[in-house]
């Protein structure tokens, strides 16, 4: 699709880095706990081998899925949300497989915020982007999105934390493409 015919809401690679580097830390504790300490100071650590066994197996394993999915994100962006004048796609599962829905079902998007404790001394700010959906049995009622975004009650919306744009940016993006009634 060409990327004049849509707006795309892509995730923080600022996110995807600091995933990526926490990923860097569990293989580098699994080496450490491996190498550094038996060849250099054999008599410090856990001596119990079955805790050791685990911790490393459950840090490499996390360390690993950190470092290889984090890094593809790094290389390309997930797209979370995707609006066209067909539709809106909505990144699903763990690697944000589209679930699109026709833009015709779009009732309307705005600007949410979440309420908060700052919001009891009126200090709100924008937590995201929401695109709400006509009652329509053709859509579902809940979807599995991945990580930023949350799709529930015919509503999607997407995180500020996890966008790569503001919410203002991408709210104006989203409504050149809804119609007007």
């Amino acid at each position: 699709m060409d990327r004049d015919q849509s707006f795309e809401i892509v995730g923080s690679r600022l996110l995807a880095l600091g995933t990526f580097l926490l990923g860097c830390f569990f293989l580098f504790y699994v080496y450490d706990m491996n190498f550094a300490q038996r060849v250099f100071d054999p008599t410090r650590g856990v001596q119990n081998p079955v805790i050791i066994g685990i911790t490393n197996v459950v840090s490499t394993v996390v360390g690993l899925i950190l470092f290889i999915r984090q890094g593809y994100f790094l290389i390309k962006p997930p797209v979370l949300l995707r609006v066209s004048r067909q539709g809106v796609d909505i990144g699903t599962g763990w690697m944000y497989k589209p679930y699109q829905i026709p833009m015709k079902l779009v009732d309307h998007a705005r600007i949410f915020q979440n309420n908060t404790t700052l919001a009891i001394i009126g200090r709100t700010s924008a937590a995201g982007v929401e695109i709400v959906f006509k009652e329509n049995k053709k859509i579902p009622d809940q979807l599995w999105p991945g990580a930023g975004v949350q799709y529930r009650d015919r509503k999607v919306r997407v995180f500020k934390t996890y966008m790569a744009v503001s919410p203002d940016q991408a709210l104006e993006g989203i409504k050149q493409f809804l119609t007007t009634k």
